[in-house]
C-alpha cells in the first residue's frame, strides 16, 4: 500500500489528562494544546511548564513525558512523511506556541468533520471514549481525509511557524530599542507575550544564538560606532551601551572584538 503524505490518526479532547510517558516517543506526530490547568513537560530532555492557552508540537519518535493535576488537553495526531515535516520545519523536533481564536476555530471544524458533528471526548485516565472512536465520518475516503488533514496541519503549522518568525522580529526590535537599559529575559518575554522558556528555545532554534548573546552583539556594535565616530570616554560609552561597569564593558568588548575599547579607538582614528 502506498503511503500518503499525511495519514490522519485522531483529534480528541481530554477533560482529565493522565500522565503520559513515551520514553521512545510515539509513532505519530502530535499537535497538543492546554484547555485548562497546567502541565509539566519533559520533551527531548528539556523540562518546562505549559499553561492554559499554550500549545506544543512533538515530532514522532521524540521522547516525551507530561503530567499535571486538573489538566485538560486537546490534540490532533497524524502520521506523515519526513519530506513533509522537513519542508515545513526543517529538522525541528518540537516547539511550543500560543493558541489563537483562529486556530481554535479551525480545530473545531476539523473535529466536526472527522467525528460526524460530534465532539469526541476521551478520558485519558481510563482511555474510555464518550462517543464511538470514529476516524471517518462515513461520508469520506482515506484519501479525502488525508487531503483535509494535510490542509489543516499545513495551515496550522504555517500559522504557528510564521508567528514564531514574527516573535523573532519583535524580540530583536525590543533589544534594539532597549539596549542601553538593564534587560532580563523576563522583560523580553513580557514584551512579546511568551513564556520565558518557550521564547528562549524558539529563538535559539531560529537564530542559532541566545537572546542575551544577541543583546551583547547589539551593545558591542553600538559601542564600536561610538568609539570610531565620537570623543566620549570609554566609561561613558560603556554605560550608554548598557554595561554596568567599565571593567565589564572592556572584558566583553575584548571577548567579541579581540582588542580593548581603547585599542580599537586608536586603530580606527
Amino acid at each position: 500500500m502506498k503511503k500518503l503524505p499525511i495519514e490522519f490518526y485522531s483529534i480528541k479532547h481530554s477533560p482529565k489528562q493522565c500522565k503520559i510517558d513515551l520514553r521512545r516517543g510515539a509513532d505519530y506526530n502530535v499537535l497538543m494544546w492546554i484547555e485548562k490547568g497546567s502541565g509539566n513537560f519533559c520533551v527531548d530532555g528539556d523540562e518546562f511548564t505549559l499553561g492554559e492557552g499554550d500549545g506544543i508540537f512533538i515530532r514522532h519518535d521524540v521522547p516525551c513525558t507530561y503530567w499535571g493535576e486538573n489538566l485538560a488537553t486537546s490534540w490532533c495526531s497524524f502520521f506523515s512523511t519526513e519530506e513533509f515535516l522537513n519542508y515545513v520545519m526543517d529538522d525541528t523536533r518540537y516547539f511550543t506556541y500560543k493558541m489563537t481564536d483562529n486556530l481554535k476555530e479551525e480545530e473545531r471544524l476539523m473535529r466536526s468533520y472527522v467525528n460526524d458533528g460530534t465532539d469526541e471526548t476521551v478520558d485519558t485516565s481510563t482511555y474510555e471514549t464518550r462517543t464511538p472512536n470514529i476516524i471517518l465520518n462515513g461520508k469520506t475516503t482515506p484519501i479525502a481525509l488525508s487531503v483535509t488533514c494535510y490542509s489543516f496541519v499545513s495551515m496550522y503549522l504555517e500559522t504557528v511557524m510564521n508567528k514564531a518568525d514574527n516573535v523573532i522580529i519583535k524580540i530583536n526590535a525590543y533589544l534594539e530599542a532597549n539596549f542601553p537599559f538593564a534587560i532580563s529575559l523576563d522583560d523580553v518575554a513580557d514584551a512579546v507575550g511568551m513564556d520565558k522558556f518557550s521564547m528562549c528555545k524558539n529563538y535559539k532554534q531560529k537564530c542559532g544564538t541566545t537572546i542575551m548573546d544577541e543583546l551583547l552583539k547589539i551593545r558591542i556594535g553600538k559601542a564600536k560606532r561610538m568609539l570610531r565616530y565620537g570623543n566620549d570616554s570609554i566609561e561613558y560609552i560603556g554605560k550608554a551601551c548598557g554595561f554596568e561597569t567599565p571593567s565589564y564593558f572592556c572584558k566583553k568588548f575584548r571577548l567579541l572584538v579581540g582588542s580593548t575599547p581603547l585599542q580599537y579607538r586608536k586603530k580606527h582614528m
